[in-house]
């Protein structure tokens, strides 16, 4: 079977909607999305883009039939300069065939294609025993630790993070990163 990840447009809200689960809502959303919401958001990530900025998603399809999401963003603050968060999520029906794995490898040809970033980064938990394996099989090494300044769990205690690096370039072509932001 043959995955591949197309630009998420309002007509994939529906099916997407239909994909979550306690999982997805555990480790990715914290909350169920709804069809309206679940529209704007996608309108906001065609809009990044177009201009080629912030974060950008993408449907994971198999079959001919959506079955997960994937994104990428290079805005995340807890990460180093350079590094792009991959966040991702598979529909009930389609995990365990590898799908997620397949995502991750097709976003980083697309950061790739689209010189953005140095480094795909996985952040998670470590309880996530799937999203770990996921980053492994997909060729990303353990980096570090990191207690995430902004996420909390339902007692106050703070998220713990594991980050997972991928190179994306050899270091003898290592694209020029832009300077900073003013």
């Amino acid at each position: 079977m043959t995955t591949e990840l197309r630009p998420l447009v309002a007509a994939d809200a529906p099916a997407h909607c239909r994909g979550e689960d306690g999982l997805t809502v555990r480790w990715l959303t914290g909350g169920y999305g709804d069809l309206a919401g679940t529209v704007a958001y996608f309108e906001r990530l065609a809009r990044n883009a177009a201009a080629g900025t912030g974060k950008r998603g993408f449907g994971v399809w198999r079959s001919g039939r959506l079955c997960g999401y994937v994104d990428f963003d290079p805005d995340v603050e807890a990460l180093e300069p350079g590094e792009v968060n991959l966040a991702y999520a598979v529909h009930p029906w389609a995990r365990g065939q590898g799908v997620a794995v397949e995502a991750v490898r097709l976003v980083c040809e697309v950061l790739r294609r689209q010189r953005v970033g140095r480094r795909a980064a996985i952040r998670v938990e470590p309880e996530n025993t799937a999203s770990v394996r996921v980053a492994e099989k997909a060729g990303f090494t353990h980096a570090r630790t990191i207690v995430s300044p902004t996420e909390v769990r339902a007692d106050g205690s703070p998220v713990t993070h594991r980050v997972y690096l991928l190179d994306l370039w050899p270091a003898s072509d290592v694209p020029a990163q832009p300077g900073p932001r003013p």
